[in-house]
């Protein structure tokens, strides 16, 4: 599954070099109307089961308009986008977020705000929240992992409902998705543009842009939880060299507002979801390999390497890893919301509904853990009485702002997320288990999915087709659920690197076209993810080419030898070169960090320009090349890697997944032989290790035995 990378950092002010795209041009001759009575958006459609409704009443319409001629019948790219939702009373209405953001500029003004930041995290800085935590989606529409939205308030507009302007920022992997799910009132900002800003500076630029023109006081506003204290840092820096540079007449404030504003409207316009608190199970030492004394032993070693005794932990999955307890509150993850405090000898839980660690108490007072109140933490870390008190990076400002003295607070790389990326024996055997039970339900998947559209020419639509994955990984013991949606994307929708088909809103897989697979599952062994693009006919010369670069890229860095010391950064370039020899490339990371039964995006390992940790043995990660071309294709090629240490003390990736390459797609003329080689070595094992877990002679077998055959 596809990570991002880092925003370009620009020295400037000027916001003339700041680019954006309004999210839906009007039709031409007809200026965007907003509706008085209609608070939809896709992401509440999406939150409510609707989404399929939806676009089936958008087809509707947009098949009718086509028919009588009418202008709103041209493409969502140049028109806005019509539905019907069963609340209105009028029918037809276009989706528009004009109220939601009407209100939540009303609230920016008894605040005297006239910029306020909505990222995407929780006080967790979850990739994937709650719907509880869904703020973001809430007053944007957009449903994807990652993005922030940037809402203005025109402080010079007098009248009763204030006006202003709405920016959505996010990467190259939801441009797609963004530009369909954002309605006229947004502008998308992207982020990762080779010379571009960051969203931070961005923000900041709007600030200033605004004092300017208005010549009043501009402050900047967000909720302090929902932000992490060196993203804080940052924005405060960009303020404060305003204050010192040319600007320095301009008033510019970045403030946190302790009351979230969303959430302070969101009953406005629908029930707000509640966090749900479900049973808490202790993973066995089986799968964990190490008792969570071991583990607090090498974190406290780590704390006294820094002359500490505290530290404050927020993330969920290094809380759930060092206490081997899973939940699940969470869709795609065995988490559940906790904050931790070390201190001493001592460890400080804190989560809600004590009740469900009863059946543990006995394990937690052996290991000197203390529940406390979730909502408790914050005035905890007020009464702290250590001289420092370390805060991990992932730890929200609000948690820094909290600590007396603020010279009492440093910012660390966390000791738990270090330890724990670097997988102990008994996970790292855990995690070759769970592959080769993913790779078994893969390959039944793959040989219906060939049978159905390949051979019989059935109708199967993406959904339909990822549902019938999730059945056969289903079937596998120990099977929790899947690690993210899977991405099942046929034709042009395998460009949109984090398609997520819907009910009512997918297309039927295409026989004559590129098909990319992007899959997890959650195993209690752990975490899987995994990419293949199939093709089930002849493909083109041209789909073959891309395909076969993208492989040769594959190729290099699995057979990559590298020194103990080499960053994820240093290496990425490897799977890029074949694509770059050709002009290509792709937006997206080519790595990220995988987790043992906790997030398949996990840190600090990462392969891409977020990897600034050096790679060390026991370390699971993703080789994902892939190239995209909107409109028409994607391929992308992911395995999960383990690092190993090889017999001269050099590290290399070993493949822990075994799912067959698509052999239609591959070019062998632009294969190397040692690429070739590569290849066969790599079928062989995938067959040799799979076929004793399959029928004899069945059609799962001959599949594989037919996909695995050598070059």
């Amino acid at each position: 599954m596809s990570t991002h990378g880092v925003q370009a950092k620009l020295s400037t002010y000027s916001l003339r070099q700041v680019h954006t795209t309004p999210a839906t041009a009007p039709v031409a001759g007809r200026a965007p109307r907003s509706c008085n009575n209609c608070t939809c958006s896709p992401g509440l459609l999406n939150r409510q089961g609707r989404m399929g409704s939806y676009y089936a009443k958008r087809m509707a319409n947009r098949s009718k308009s086509v028919a009588s001629g009418s202008a709103s019948g041209v493409s969502r790219k140049t028109s806005s986008v019509l539905t019907v939702d069963s609340s209105c009373s009028e029918g037809l209405k276009e989706i528009n977020t004009s109220r939601r953001l009407l209100e939540l500029r009303k609230k920016m003004k008894d605040y005297d705000l006239a910029v306020y930041i909505v990222p995407s995290e929780d006080s967790h800085q979850s990739e994937y929240t709650g719907l509880a935590d869904q703020r973001r989606e809430f007053i944007s529409g957009f449903t994807g992992s990652a993005g922030v939205a940037i809402i203005t308030r025109n402080v010079q507009c007098m009248n009763d409902d204030p006006e202003g302007s709405s920016y959505l920022a996010t990467d190259g992997r939801y441009f797609t998705q963004a530009a369909n799910e954002l309605d006229f009132n947004w502008n998308l900002f992207k982020l990762n543009i080779p010379g571009e800003i960051s969203w931070e500076e961005f923000t900041v630029q709007l600030a200033v842009k605004m004092a300017d023109e208005s010549g009043f006081n501009i402050r900047i506003g967000v909720d302090p939880q929902l932000i992490t204290y060196s993203e804080a840092h940052l924005l405060q820096g960009l303020v404060d060299d305003i204050a010192s540079g040319e600007k320095k007449g301009l008033g510019v404030q970045f403030v946190p507002i302790t009351e979230n504003l969303i959430d302070s409207i969101w009953t406005k316009f629908e029930p707000r979801p509640v966090r749900p608190l479900m049973p808490i199970t202790l993973l066995d030492e089986k799968y964990s390999g190490l008792d969570t004394r071991e583990k607090l032993v090498q974190v406290k070693e780590a704390l006294l390497s820094l002359n500490a005794q505290t530290v404050v932990v927020s993330a969920l999955d290094d809380i759930a890893w060092l206490l081997n307890l899973r939940g699940s509150e969470f869709r795609y993850s065995p988490l559940f919301y906790a904050h931790l405090i070390i201190h001493d000898d001592l460890v400080f839980l804190f989560t809600d509904d004590h009740s469900r660690f009863e059946s543990i108490s006995e394990y937690l007072k052996e290991r000197s853990i203390v529940l406390r109140p979730y909502d408790k933490f914050y005035d905890d870390i007020k009464s702290l009485s250590a001289n420092t008190v370390l805060v991990t990076k992932d730890c929200s400002w609000e948690v820094a702002r909290q600590v007396k003295s603020p010279h009492r607070v440093r910012v660390i790389d966390s000791p738990v997320a270090i330890i724990k990326a670097k997988k102990n024996e008994v996970e790292l055997t855990n995690a070759r288990e769970a592959h080769i039970k993913d790779a078994i339900a893969l390959v039944k998947y793959y040989e219906w999915l060939w049978q159905e559209v390949g051979v019989k020419g059935e109708l199967v639509d993406e959904l339909e087709a990822a549902q019938k994955l999730e059945f056969f990984q289903s079937e596998q013991d120990n099977y929790v659920g899947q690690s993210f949606q899977t991405v099942s994307a046929s034709g042009s929708n395998s460009a949109v690197v984090h398609y997520a088909p819907k009910k009512d809103a997918c297309a039927v897989i295409d026989p004559s076209k590129v098909y990319l697979c992007d899959s997890g599952a959650q195993y209690l062994e752990g975490t899987t993810d995994v990419t293949r693009t199939y093709h089930f006919s002849n493909p083109t010369n041209e789909q073959k080419r891309n395909y076969t670069l993208v492989l040769k890229g594959h190729i290099a860095l699995a057979k990559l030898k590298f020194p103990p010391g080499t960053t994820g950064i240093a290496i990425d370039a490897i799977a890029r070169q074949h694509l770059w020899t050709n002009g290509l490339d792709y937006t997206h990371g080519t790595g990220h960090g995988v987790g043992s039964y906790l997030n398949v995006h996990e840190g600090p390992v990462a392969i891409g320009i977020r990897g600034t940790v050096p790679l060390e043995a026991g370390h699971l990660v993703t080789n994902e090349p892939g190239v995209y071309f909107p409109g028409d294709y994607g391929v992308r090629l992911e395995n999960v890697m383990e690092v190993k240490e090889t017999s001269d003390k050099f590290l290399e990736l070993a493949p822990l997944t075994l799912v067959p390459f698509c052999r239609q797609l591959i070019d062998r003329k632009l294969l190397t032989k040692e690429e070739v080689d590569w290849v066969n070595q790599y079928h062989a094992n995938v067959y040799q290790t799979l076929v004793p877990r399959l029928v004899r002679h069945s059609p799962h077998a001959t599949w594989l035995k037919r996909a695995t055959s050598s070059l």
